[in-house]
């Protein structure tokens, strides 16, 4: 029971954990490790989003960062959560795309290579549809905005999105 409980402390701060079998010879009994990530999720976007921007903007080309998050006064659970992040991760067509869950703030972030603002409002449209349909009860607000016009670094796309939501038709 205790490993179990273990298991989801480790989960729910992006850890995880295993077990060895002792040496032959060696000492009876299993050991346990476990490893927690080093950087926070929202210091990770951040690493992330400026390596992508530097070279999107290298590249003469666009980056397009869509953030959702439920609307206030709807109360998505804790357990519905990982389930929303991989409705996500499901719904985007390109490996390149990323998808980031901030816990702290309750937002979704989907991250598009080499996409226009335009490109990057047909997404939101088609992942809202996705998410309506598998969690008929939550209704999201979105925002959507594009590198390097929008911003330069990851916190000026992020303070920018947080500007427009938009609620989900």
């Amino acid at each position: 029971m205790e490993l179990a409980i273990d298991k989801e402390i480790l989960l729910a701060h992006e850890g995880f954990i295993w077990a060895d079998l002792p040496a032959p010879g060696g000492k009876a009994g299993w050991k346990f490790f476990f490893a927690l990530p080093l950087l926070s999720r929202v210091d990770e976007l951040d690493l992330v989003v400026n390596n992508r921007l530097s070279t999107a903007i290298g590249a003469l080309a666009k980056l397009t960062l869509l953030l959702l998050r439920p609307e206030p006064g709807i109360g998505m659970g804790v357990e519905e959560a990982p389930l929303v992040f991989k409705a996500l991760q499901r719904a985007l067509f390109r490996s390149s795309d990323s998808t980031f869950w901030l816990q702290d703030t309750g937002e979704f972030v989907v991250l598009m290579d080499d996409c226009d603002r335009e490109g990057g409002e047909r997404v939101a449209k088609r992942l809202l549809e996705t998410l309506h349909a598998e969690f008929p009860r939550l209704r999201f607000l979105w925002s959507s905005v594009t590198g390097p016009e929008d911003g330069t670094s990851a916190r000026e796309l992020l303070e920018n999105a947080r500007t427009g939501w938009k609620p989900a038709d």
